[in-house]
């Protein structure tokens, strides 16, 4: 994928730094929520070894296999939050990975670990 001639200034005229630093910020801090939620997950629960119960096991598996769909959202998201402050770190954030079009700054507010704009994520999803 290639960027834009000059793309670290190029990103700096359509995000200052102001906008920049409270995206970082903000990044930051869902990236340890995150992994405050996360952590909560990685410990393992203690379903006991009653297996007497059809329903009973039946519910246990039901909530292990919960716990792991959720752990990879998780795991997803972190992923891509520190991907967005890699970017940043790069001079590149803001821009499109598809299209190397602008990120337009309400997607950003959205979702500031987005690497879409708003045309391609449409493509994408």
């Amino acid at each position: 994928m290639t960027r834009p001639s000059g793309s670290a200034n190029f990103i700096r005229m359509m995000i200052n730094e102001k906008e920049l630093n409270e995206f970082e910020e903000q990044l930051r801090k869902e990236a340890e929520k995150t992994e405050t939620h996360l952590q909560k997950f990685e410990q393992n629960v203690d379903f006991g070894n009653d297996v007497d119960h059809f329903d009973e096991e039946a519910d246990e598996a039901e909530e292990f296999a919960n716990r792991l769909g959720l752990r990879k959202v998780l795991q997803e998201r972190l992923k891509r939050i520190y991907e967005a402050l890699d970017r940043i770190k790069k001079g590149i954030y803001g821009v499109c990975e598809k299209c190397n079009g602008e990120i337009s700054s309400k997607l950003l507010n959205i979702d500031p670990a987005t690497n879409y704009c708003q045309k391609c994520k449409q493509l994408v999803l």
